[in-house]
């Protein structure tokens, strides 16, 4: 079990907000119509209200992007193909510390019922 490091209890809870020391950077900063979560798991929908906030806004399709192609990416990804989503896995977008995990992931992505397309080629189909 991971102990904690801090001495104080405001310590803690700074901590526990941001335990990874995350930062959007200023090309993705939310905008004004734009809904943030706190994502806690791996999965995007475990533990969040993100099929809620999804369903509420008449979403159908989701394009995904990410860290840990093999952990976050395809979980969230098979959760949301589970919920009756159309899933979008976007290979541009997506990365791992271990390439041949990354790898591999896409390749079962591809070969498991999911679109996976770069962002160029989403970006040219939005233009017609």
């Amino acid at each position: 079990m991971k102990r904690a490091k801090a001495t104080e209890p405001s310590q803690l809870l700074k901590e526990k907000e941001d335990p990874h020391d995350r930062e959007i950077v200023e090309p993705l900063k939310p905008q004004a119509k734009d809904i943030v979560f706190q994502k806690r798991r791996p999965d995007g929908f475990v533990g969040t209200d993100f099929d809620l906030m999804l369903r509420s806004n008449g979403v159908r399709t989701i394009l995904i992007g990410g860290v840990a192609t093999e952990g976050g990416v395809e979980g969230t990804a098979r959760s949301a193909r589970n919920l009756g989503y159309d899933i979008v896995v976007l290979k541009d977008c997506v990365g791992s510390r271990n390439r041949e995990l990354h790898e591999l992931a896409l390749k079962l992505m591809e070969q498991t019922h999911f679109d996976v397309a770069t962002s160029g080629e989403i970006a040219n189909i939005w233009r017609r």
